[in-house]
């Protein structure tokens, strides 16, 4: 079952398109309007659950496009498709940078219609079914660093990888890890969703989220440790309820504190990273850590340490910080102090504002070995693009 949304003025063309779909056999909802792009651009609550847009573009103009575009990166799961007439080559590639995966020629050929209708139906039946990562990042001791790699990593999954990551922000102690990657205002933090815990539904959460970049969305923390303490574990169930098919990552900065919320998104991660530095205090807190993990029954191959700041010319040797953990290091995060700095100091992203630097180069790898590269596009959706092209007739509307 899909929901589609058939945007056209024209009530001719509209029964066309509703027949055709009709005729198709895949189960659907289909809602039609006759307003234009821009209108459903500002309209949030229309695209709610839908699948698939349809626009009938008889007269398309740049203005068209350019919504296609505000569409496409506001709603990555959103599959649209053009129907325009004698389509030039400048308008399918227009429409293809634009988000478009499918324009159609009008008149509609019909079997090629029903073939992108049953790939969008398939890839909807995938999404249903995804079951997205859910990453911990747990702060050994203060200064260490964490919230940092956590949420640049969140950066580096949405923008190398093409991933939709969530990062959502559970330190209890003035949490800020929206401000670390961009400028924009949280509307809402964790402790309001919690406060107004039976609205909770896809569209007030997404309207309480900080839309920091496409793919890659923030859960702002509760601000302070008085608010932080409202938020409770039957909330965080909830949450996690709503958001884990609606992402490829989930990733929960958990910072210092162990209680029966950190428990929780703990117990629900696929993987918890650590993060420790090569000092005295950091390996103690560290290796306390390590042995509470044990007794909470977590498994080897889910705790992934990260030593962070790593110095090769370190007073402690590599192999002395494992052997007082216990366990290998999973990755090495470099002493980068000057791109660090200046990513924080700019609240941005570091692969974004030092993309060579020696961190950056570190995260990207972190990032592939969670989501390793994709082999080569086959450039499917520019060929069908083009063939759309090919299979034009100049008929009447």
């Amino acid at each position: 079952m899909i929901n589609i949304l058939l945007v056209s003025s024209d009530p001719g063309r509209t029964q066309q398109i509703a027949a055709v779909i009709a005729a198709s056999g895949i189960g659907h909802q289909l809602k039609t309007v006759a307003t234009g792009l821009q209108q459903i651009c500002a309209d949030k609550d229309t695209l709610h659950a839908t699948a698939l847009l349809i626009f009938d573009g008889y007269h398309l103009t740049q203005d068209d496009l350019s919504a296609f575009e505000k569409l496409s990166s506001r709603h990555r799961e959103l599959a649209c498709t053009l129907v325009t007439p004698s389509p030039s080559h400048d308008v399918l590639i227009q429409a293809m940078h634009a988000g478009v995966r499918n324009v159609a020629p009008w008149p509609i050929d019909q079997d090629s219609f029903v073939a992108d209708l049953q790939r969008v139906a398939a890839r909807r039946a995938e999404t249903d079914h995804r079951q997205g990562q859910v990453l911990s990042f747990v702060s050994c001791k203060g200064g260490s660093g964490t919230t940092f790699l956590a949420v640049n990593l969140g950066y580096a999954l949405a923008t190398l990888r093409d991933k939709r990551v969530l990062f959502v922000d559970l330190n209890q102690q003035f949490a800020d890890a929206a401000h670390l990657v961009c400028d924009k205002n949280p509307p809402a933090t964790i402790a309001d969703v919690c406060a107004q815990i039976d609205r909770l539904d896809a569209s007030f959460f997404d309207a309480c989220l900080t839309h920091a970049y496409p793919n890659f969305d923030v859960l702002a923390g509760a601000g302070d440790p008085v608010k932080a303490g409202d938020v409770k574990l039957p909330h965080l169930e909830r949450i996690v309820a709503l958001i884990r098919h609606q992402y490829d990552f989930v990733i929960f900065d958990v910072g210092q504190s162990v209680n029966p919320v950190s428990i929780f998104a703990l117990d629900h991660s696929d993987l918890i990273f650590p993060v420790v530095q090569s000092s005295v205090p950091h390996l103690r807190a560290g290796q306390r850590l390590l042995h509470l993990f044990q007794s909470l029954g977590y498994p080897a191959d889910r705790v992934r340490v990260l030593i962070n700041r790593h110095d090769k010319r370190g007073h402690i040797a590599l192999k002395a910080v494992e052997d007082v953990l216990g366990v290998k290091a999973s990755k090495l995060l470099p002493n980068d102090s000057s791109a660090v700095i200046d990513s924080v100091n700019q609240g941005m992203p570091v692969l974004k504002q030092h993309k060579n630097s020696a961190i950056s180069k570190s995260l990207a790898e972190l990032a592939d070995s969670l989501a390793p590269a994709p082999k080569a596009a086959s450039g499917a959706v520019l060929t069908r693009l083009f063939r759309s092209k090919a299979r034009i007739q100049h008929s009447p509307a």
